[in-house]
This record gives C-alpha cells, structure tokens and sequence, in this order.
C-alpha cells in the first residue's frame, strides 16, 4: 500500500516542460472566441437567449448565480455576457491572466447556457471541463503573453505540473469509450445505417445531399469505423499508461516500440474532419481535438522520440499564435 501511495504521489507532483499544455490552451481558447465571435454576429442571438417577456423564446429558466447577481435575463445583461465572454476567450488564446481567465470564461459559459435549453449540446460539457482543466494547470508559463510580460520572451523552460495533462488524457479516453459504449441505438450495428440517418436529421447537415443514397457504402463504412474506434479508444489510454511506465518495464518497452497515437488519433482527425465538412454540430469537433494535443509528451512530437519543440508538429500553431498576439499588442 506505502508503495502504491508513494507511486500516486509521485505522478501528481511530476513536473514537465509546459508547451504542451499551451498547446491546448492555444487550441481550445480559439475555438470557444470563434463560437463566441459567430453568436455575437448571429441576428438570432436574442431570440434564443433572451427570455419571451423581451422577444425571446426562453421561460422559466433555472438561472446560473452570475446572471442573477448581473440583475436577470436582461438584453444588456445577455449581450454584455457574450462580449465579456469572447475578451475572456482571447484572454485564454493569448495567455493572458493565467488560470483566472480560463475560471473567468468557464463562469461566463456555464451563465450563457443557463438562459436557454435550445443552444447547447455535448459540447458544453467538453469545453467546460478542459476551461477547468486550464484552471488546475499552469498553461501560461510558456507560448503566453504572460510569459512575454514574466521574462520578456515568448517561450520558457519554467517547469509545470504534469497532471492536467494526465486527467486531459484521462478525459478524452472516457469521452470516447463512453460514447461508443452507449451508441446502442438503431443503426449503429449492422447494416451500420447510423451515419446514414444521422445525416437525414433536421438540422444536422451542413447542406443538402441529394446524392447521400449512392454512397450508402461509404457512410456504413464510416459508421463501423466510427464505433470501434469509439468503443475500443480505451486502448490508447493503456498505451499511454505504459508508456509513461506505470505498468511495468515490459509495457513500457512494447508502448515505445509501437506508437498507437498515429492511426488512433489519425483516424480521429479524420472523423472530426468529415463530421465538419458535412455536419453543423456547433464547436464539438474543434473543442474534442483540442484534447488531441495532450498525446504529445512535451519534449517531442507525435510518433518522434528526438523531435525538438521547434520542429514539432505544432510549430505552425505556435507562429500563428505569437503572430496574432503581436497584432494584438501593436493595435491596443
């Protein structure tokens, strides 16, 4: 027991090379400003969001704290929400005020979806808990304007907390499993028909497919690939438990012999890409991936032991984002 305790302790307090964790907050702060910049465009934000009494389509609303402390479902009080919310989204994208802009937006996110049942999806959930990811991490220490501000430079060798990473890991691996898990609906064994009528579903499709029939092959395809992916995603959470050693030198020694992330994240991407090529499903495939990035041990890329930071797979997500924060500061 002391030396399973002594083992837990240990990977809580193990510390990394905080890049990676940047990454996701880079990633899915951009994604939540997007979502925010297209409602704050949208004409039809006031009719979902405010209440019947102002023009809107919403009543009896169990309100979240902060909108009853603002004085209620008001329109400046619902507008004022969303503009505060998409300054806190940048905040986060930019690296700006640490874990208090990641708890500021997750605050402001949950007070927007309590105004209204007909705007949210599982996608709340997802974002919800990597804002309280960031909360619990230090992913401002490098690739930040705070880091810019700390020392001058943009990047840091300040070490970080391993764990959000680790529960970020933890987090997508439930997600998946639990999904493909509870996918038991009609159409999702065989003939495996469910992407076919989740493709018919009002409101779903990103634009009409009057062809969809003749590629009937293509979407059963998509659709058992889609639930054993799902369903057996767990297996990628026992490769990276392995790979970090916790199971044993053995496994460990198989885990850096074959590197899972490839075809399991590849697929991923590819999924999530055809899901927005054809789908209108809000931020869910931009916000999932973002959890992607937590694969990527700090001192490597994907599927490169000897990759520096520099030349890793994220470098283009690091130019675009030292040259949006420059932008930034130039124009403020």
């Amino acid at each position: 027991m002391t030396s399973l305790w002594s083992r837990w302790v240990g990977i809580c307090t193990e510390r990394e090379h905080g890049r990676t964790q940047a990454w996701f907050r880079i990633a899915l702060g951009t994604v939540v400003l997007w979502d925010l910049l297209g409602a704050l465009r949208s004409d039809a934000r006031d009719l979902l969001y405010l209440a019947a009494a102002d023009g809107g389509l919403t009543s009896g609303r169990r309100l979240h704290w902060l909108v009853e402390l603002l004085g209620g479902q008001e329109p400046a009080v619902v507008q004022g929400m969303f503009v505060a919310a998409a300054v806190a989204a940048a905040a986060v994208t930019l690296g700006l005020g640490g874990r208090w802009s990641a708890l500021t937006l997750l605050q402001l996110l949950l007070a927007i979806r309590s105004l209204s049942s007909n705007t949210s999806g599982g996608y709340d959930l997802v974002i919800a808990n990597g804002l309280w990811l960031l909360v619990l991490s230090s992913a401002t220490a490098t690739h930040s304007l705070d880091c810019r501000l700390r020392t001058g430079g943009w990047t840091s060798d300040r070490l970080v907390y391993a764990f959000p990473r680790y529960l970020m890991v933890a987090q997508i691996v439930v997600l998946y499993t639990a999904t493909g898990l509870g996918k038991r609906g009609f159409g999702w064994y065989w003939p495996y028909d469910g992407l076919h009528y989740s493709l018919l579903r009002v409101g779903y499709p990103r634009f009409d497919m009057p062809w969809q029939g003749d590629v009937a092959l293509l979407t059963r395809i998509g659709t058992a690939v889609t639930w054993y992916w799902e369903a057996f995603f767990g297996l990628l959470g026992v490769w990276f438990v392995a790979w970090h050693g916790w199971m044993g030198a053995r496994a460990r020694g198989w885990a850096r012999r074959f590197d899972l992330r490839w075809p399991w994240l590849g697929i991923g991407v590819a999924l999530h890409v055809g899901i927005w090529a054809t789908m209108d499903i809000g931020p869910f495939s931009g916000a999932t991936m973002a959890f992607y990035l937590a694969f990527v041990e700090p001192h490597q890329g994907i599927g490169s032991r000897n990759q520096t930071p520099e030349s890793s797979v994220m470098m283009p997500v690091v130019v675009a984002h030292r040259a949006l924060t420059v932008s930034w500061m130039r124009s403020a």
